[in-house]
């Protein structure tokens, strides 16, 4: 290469890198497979094709994340879509994308538990870090959807991802919602059992939704539009490589790669290709706010989430 053809690259090289937009994006925990999502498509230079240089933040569950979004530390953020609750009480950020419709998350006990069927939930008790989560939400579902009253599960608040496991192996709980793929590497260490999949039960449930804060949304709204192009990008290129996916979502959260290929398909068969919100997980979510105490009455969701950045299909 000649000196002026090296002198163009690099100079081609800088303007590139000097284009791309920072866009900080959080996700409340680091083992939930939905969340790793975010890596891939940096990992893959999805983002950066795109214009943005992603840096991806890992907090102690959500409710650090709603702060550091209302602090301006961040321009995005991934969690449930109980989140919109705190955009109904009048936090700065909305609901843009839904990246889950369904969930993956599977109810355990310790393995020398007498809980043996879903009849042996009805009296239980779980744990999740705050009401609103799907750890707090899924359980209470499942016992309405039996004919029980909600009440006929107890949740145990302020346990995130660790303590709860920790409470359960101690025997401190009966039973816990958690990551599928965790679930598996929980269970294949013998300490727990896999009671069954919420799936099935809780088939309308924002598992993973995105959030932008009020800022970008006015400030920078073609950098949302961009990110949000480039997540649904990644989701594309999950669906056909799925080797470099389980790879990537391996590392990511520390969960033993087999576990991931597990469950792959059902993940990916969940994960939204539009981002689309479904009348009838709003529906639900709206259900959730008043089930958990959480709002008095079924807010306006439409006040909730907006699709105006959504890329077009």
């Amino acid at each position: 290469m000649s000196v002026l053809a090296f002198l163009a690259f690099a100079g081609l090289s800088l303007n590139l890198a000097m284009a791309q937009e920072v866009f900080r994006v959080g996700k409340p925990y680091a083992g939930s497979v939905g969340y790793a999502f975010l890596e891939l498509g940096v990992e893959q230079g999805i983002f950066a094709r795109h214009g943005l240089q992603v840096e991806v933040t890992t907090f102690a569950g959500g409710a650090k994340m709603a702060q550091a979004m209302s602090a301006g530390l961040l321009e995005a953020g991934m969690e449930s879509g109980l989140f919109m609750s705190s955009t109904a009480k009048g936090a700065s950020f909305k609901a843009v994308a839904a990246a889950m419709t369904g969930t993956e998350y599977a109810a355990i006990v310790k393995a020398d538990s007498r809980i043996r069927s879903i009849a042996d939930l009805k009296g239980t008790t779980w744990a999740a870090p705050f009401v609103a989560s799907a750890s707090g939400w899924l359980p209470k579902k499942l016992a309405l959807q039996q004919g029980w009253d909600q009440d006929s599960v107890k949740i145990q608040t302020g346990a995130p991802g660790g303590s709860a496991i920790a409470l359960l192996k101690t025997g401190q709980i009966d039973a816990l919602a958690i990551d599928a793929a965790l679930a598996q590497t929980l269970a294949e260490a013998g300490n727990v059992r896999i009671l069954t999949a919420f799936g099935e039960y809780v088939p309308d449930f924002f598992q993973y939704m995105i959030f932008a804060t009020d800022k970008v949304q006015r400030e920078r709204p073609e950098q949302l539009k961009a990110f949000l192009a480039a997540f649904f990008e990644t989701i594309e290129f999950a669906r056909t490589h799925k080797a470099e996916t389980v790879d990537s979502l391996a590392r990511t959260t520390g969960l033993p790669a087999g576990n991931i290929e597990k469950t792959y398909a059902t993940t990916i068969a969940k994960m939204s290709e539009t981002g689309q919100f479904p009348e009838a997980a709003l529906e639900a979510t709206a259900e959730a706010f008043v089930v958990l105490d959480v709002l008095k009455e079924k807010p306006d969701m439409a006040a909730l989430f907006t699709d105006a950045y959504l890329p077009s299909r």
